[in-house]
């Protein structure tokens, strides 16, 4: 809190929630590259689960049932 309340002090920002979005704002954009990494994986993970449960409703013979519960 007390960098925060040091930039509104600056006046460079006008409130601490506007220091604390840029903080974020400029972290988001100097990690993009392995954010951008991240969410790759995760689409992968996602697929990785529907493949999981189509294959677990034909060996369980519940292909034809409409249930794509998550988890």
């Amino acid at each position: 809190m007390k960098s925060l309340d040091s930039w509104v002090q600056t006046g460079a920002v006008k409130s601490r929630s506007e220091a604390a979005a840029l903080f974020i704002r400029e972290g988001l954009r100097l990690r993009a590259t392995e954010l951008s990494d991240l969410e790759g994986v995760l689409r992968d993970v996602d697929q990785a689960k529907q493949r999981l449960r189509e294959a677990a409703r034909r060996v369980l013979g519940t292909e034809g049932e409409a249930n794509d519960e998550e988890g």
